[in-house]
Order: C-alpha cells, then structure tokens, then sequence
C-alpha cells in the first residue's frame, strides 16, 4: 500500500497529533531512562563481580599446581574475572552510545516540540488576523446596506408625500445617494478583504497546515529512525557481550572438564607416597628362654632376638629409621611403660616396643622372612574381604537398577569404587612382597 501524507489526511487533527507526539517524546524519554537505569546496574555490577573475584586469583604452589582441581580452579577464577570486566565495558559503550545519546535527543525533541507549538500559534494567529479584518469589513458592508435601504424608503416616503417641500425632498434624495456611494465603498472594501481571506484561507490550509504537519511527520519519522539506531546498537553491544561471556562460559566448561577425579588421586599418591608400610605385628617375648646376659644387654640385641634374627646390624628396624605411629593410648616415639620396675635392672625391659618394633612404619626391604609371609597372609585375608564386599556391592547395584526404591544408587556406586581402588592397591602390594 502507498504511503499517505499526514499533512493531507490529517490537516484538521493537529491538536492530536501534538498529543501522539508529546506520547512518543515521552517513550524516549523513558528509553533514556531505562538504559540509563541499566547501565548503572550493569556497571555496579561488573564493578563489584571484578573487586570480588579479584580476592580469589590463585597464588602459585608448585607442589599442588599439577593437579586438575588445581588447574581448574586457576582457570575458572580468572575467567569470572573477566566476565566482570566484560560487563564494566559493555556498560561504558552503553553509556557512550545509546544513553548519552537518548538524552540529547529527548532534550532536542522537548525544545522541537515547544518550537512547533510557537509555529503552530502564529500560523493561527496569522488566519485569525485574516478573519478578524474580514469581520471588520464585512460590518461595515452591513451596516452601509441597511443604512441605504434606511435613506431609500425615507427617501420614496418623500417623494410619495406631496405635503412636504420639494427642497425636503432633495434633502433626503441627496442623503439617500450618499449612502448609496457609502455602500458601494463599503462592497468594494468587502470584495477586497473577502478575496485577501480567501486567499489567506486557502494558504492556512491548502499549504500552511499541509505543510506544517508533514514537517510533524518528519519530525516523527526521524526520531523513530534515530531510536530505532539506539536500540540496534543496543543489540550490537549486547551480541558483542554475549560474545565474549560465551567464550568465558567456553573456557569455564574446558576447565570444569579437565576436572579429574582419578587423575587428582593418582598424583596424590605419586606425591605423597613413601615405602613406609604399617608396623608389623610385635612377636612375644619368653623371657624365660632368653640368653643369659641379654636382658641387661643392649636394647637392639634384644630386639634382634624378638625379630629372630642374628645381630641388630642384620636389619633396618632397629634403628631409628620408620615414623612412629600415634594412636589411643600411644605416645609417639619408644613407649614407656606406666610403672617401673622396682629396681633399675632390666632397663630394655620397661616397655613391650623394644626398638619401637610395632609402633614405627617400615620398609618392604625391612621385613623378616616371617614377617613378609605374615604380612602377604593379612593382605589376601583383605583381598578375600575387599573382594567379597565388592560383588556384594555390585548385586546391590543391580537390584537398584531393577527396583530404585531399593537403595541409593550413587552411594553404592562411590562405595563400589572404593572397594575397587582398594582391592588393586592390596594386589599391587602382594606382588611387591612376592618379588
């Protein structure tokens, strides 16, 4: 459909349509308001979410930074960073080219409107001039008019009446000539005002108001160009936002992926993990069968007798290598017994943990044949144990796969994963007892 003028279809709504336009003024204005609302949110906001994050960037520690819980945190803690800073600059562009902007142009349209609304009064007042002079000669026309046809019947009564003398009857016949001269004036000043009106008339609406209403239409017409230019730079701004907080979300996603559970356990164990293994069991001691002289002999042959073994020098667990285990009613170190002997003979005696045997951790390569045999036999018993708690684990899974209600799955699940782990540890350390 072609496009119509509002200067030919709507010439005689000028009043509503002044009304429309202090409306679309007012939708601007409240464009500008909202932005302006908006911008200040989005600043504060970017500006406290940077201040804030900026507390929690991570320092560097060498012995841990390996690890992907490590990583993932380094990598998530900068990229929320920078989402606030990303929200600072989007707010700064808004506020440079959509905010400052939309004030002006609301203040350039307040005084635009105010200018047409002067116009508009002259053009009114221009036409009202006009009508008021027509007024004025069409009063005079009339007023002329009657004044004649007044003179002319006194005059025809005059001449009618043969009683009255005839310089009389001159008398109102002149009279009645000068008001027929005062008339025709008066119509001629009429005809001239009438067609200066009409003129004017068909100006005031033919051109002026024509005119004058489709400059509202421009005026209309530029301003929702000019708005609708503010609001797809606000889009723009957004989609370049948007942009960079997807690539922020992106390499948060990477980092939350790379978040490794099994990978994070292994490189704890591979840091931390030593040869100790846990005490061996303590061997009894006859002291009715123990050699003449050793008792009041050093304490590291006496634990070479209890090991069974030919001289303290024979093994490392003698001395004072391994850590010694704290545990209920322990004290770290050589454990002292809670009373002494009566006299200060038999000193090696005072506590059961000669040479801290039982109550220090030791190394594979310090183990007795005894104690790797006993040792390898606690672990199968574990593995036995581990192993049946493992398939009784892994049926219980099963049946909550057929029947949910029948336990919690995901703790089965964690449980069953522990018993795994656990189980391969166990094997791995018989195969390193059997080498």
């Amino acid at each position: 459909m072609d496009e119509l003028s509002w200067g030919v279809e709507l010439w005689d709504q000028v009043e509503n349509l002044f009304k429309h336009e202090i409306d679309q003024v007012g939708l601007t204005e409240s464009y500008f308001k909202l932005f302006s609302d908006v911008q200040k949110l989005q600043h504060e906001f970017g500006k406290k979410l940077r201040k804030t994050v900026s507390v929690y960037l991570p320092r560097k520690k060498p012995d841990v930074d390996e690890l992907s819980s490590v990583l993932t945190y380094s990598s998530i803690v900068p990229q929320i960073l920078e989402i606030g800073v990303t929200h600072e600059a989007s707010s700064k562009k808004l506020n440079e080219s959509v905010v400052n902007p939309l004030k002006t142009q609301v203040e350039n349209e307040k005084r635009s409107l105010e200018k047409q609304r002067s116009h508009w009064s002259k053009l009114n007042a221009t036409i009202e001039q006009s009508r008021k002079q027509l007024e004025l000669s069409w009063q005079k026309y009339v007023t002329n008019f009657k004044e004649k046809q007044k003179a002319y019947e006194v005059s025809e009564r005059a001449q009618n009446d043969i009683q009255l003398a005839r310089v009389d009857q001159q008398k109102f016949e002149a009279l009645y000539q000068s008001k027929v001269q005062s008339f025709d004036q008066a119509s001629r000043n009429y005809v001239d005002e009438l067609a200066k009106y009409n003129i004017a008339s068909r100006r005031h609406y033919s051109t002026d108001i024509v005119t004058f209403v489709d400059d509202m239409e421009s005026s209309s017409r530029m301003r929702n160009n000019r708005t609708r230019e503010l609001l797809l730079m606000v889009t723009r701004i957004n989609e370049e936002t948007i942009s960079k907080l997807a690539s922020c979300n992106k390499l948060i996603s990477e980092a939350v992926s790379a978040l490794d559970s099994s990978y994070d356990s292994a490189k704890v164990i591979k840091r931390l993990h030593t040869d100790e293994q846990p005490p061996a069991d303590l061997p009894f001691l006859d002291l009715d069968k123990c050699p003449p002289g050793i008792l009041d002999g050093s304490v590291s042959e006496l634990g070479a007798l209890i090991l069974g073994v030919e001289s303290a020098e024979c093994t490392n667990q003698l001395n004072n290598s391994g850590s010694a285990i704290s545990g209920s009613g322990m004290m770290s170190g050589l454990i002292r017994s809670t009373h002494k002997n009566s006299k200060d003979e038999y000193l090696s005696l005072r506590s059961p943990f000669i040479c801290g045997i039982s109550i220090k951790s030791i190394k594979n390569t310090d183990l007795t044949i005894r104690q790797v045999a006993d040792r390898i036999k606690v672990l199968r018993e574990l593995v036995m144990k581990t192993d049946n708690e493992l398939r009784s684990t892994d049926r219980m899974i099963e049946s909550c796969r057929t029947n949910p209600k029948f336990g919690d799955m995901e703790c089965l699940v964690r449980a069953g994963a522990t018993y795994s782990r656990r189980l391969n540890s166990l094997k791995q350390h018989i195969k390193e007892l059997e080498k």
